[in-house]
């Protein structure tokens, strides 16, 4: 965990250390995808790590390969990380952890959109939002449920995605229609606003 009060050195060197396991894990994920072998979700530990490096570290300063991998596990564990599996999803422990993977995904895409990957990922982080949204707790989870909402948000403006967006908008419109009705007023406001933003989209011709 890359606390704010760690000295720059120390955070350098934590950070270095984090990236060597991204790389292994994301060169596992690229050997078994070539092999035509189903490809492991990410655990929970190493999404955690990933995502507290994203949220405490200046992208910018990344090496752009790097970031690329970084943001492509990322993208990848948000659709398949067992911290929004259905019948665990309600663990009030997992929380934190999903609010963490939300806030990396949402770095990435205010911050570093061009690390992204938009070709083949665009669809699995779409599912990968709605599923977050879908399977957090209606009650004790809206924090959760609006950090899915803004990313869907950003991914509107998200460049080079827009035809892809509009392709699948009327799906995604049409998700969102209940949660005009959620009982949290923060809530129903946000998902008005997310799903006429989705509405609005015109493909680039």
């Amino acid at each position: 965990m890359l606390a704010l009060d760690v000295k720059p050195l120390m955070k350098q060197r934590l950070t270095h250390t984090c990236l060597k396991y991204i790389k292994e894990a994301y060169e596992e994920e690229k050997s078994q995808a070539q092999a035509g072998n189903s490809i492991p979700p990410p655990n929970v530990g190493l999404m955690v790590l990933i995502c507290h490096l994203i949220c405490n570290v200046d992208l910018s300063k990344m090496d752009k390969m790097v970031l690329h991998q970084t943001a492509a596990i990322t993208v990848e564990g948000l659709s398949s990380s067992e911290l929004f599996d259905p019948s665990t999803a309600f663990d009030p422990k997992n929380t934190t952890s999903k609010n963490l993977v939300l806030v990396a995904i949402l770095k990435l895409l205010s911050v570093a959109p061009h690390s992204v990957p938009v070709n083949g990922f665009l669809l699995t982080l779409v599912t990968g939002l709605l599923q977050a949204y879908a399977v957090s707790d209606p009650s004790s989870e809206v924090s959760t449920k609006l950090l899915a909402l803004q990313g869907l948000a950003a991914l509107t403006n998200l460049e080079g995605a827009r035809s892809a967006v509009a392709t699948i908008q009327p799906a995604v419109v049409a998700v969102l229609g209940p949660a005009v009705n959620h009982p949290s007023g923060m809530l129903r406001q946000a998902a008005v606003d997310v799903r006429n933003a989705w509405y609005l989209v015109e493909q680039t011709r």
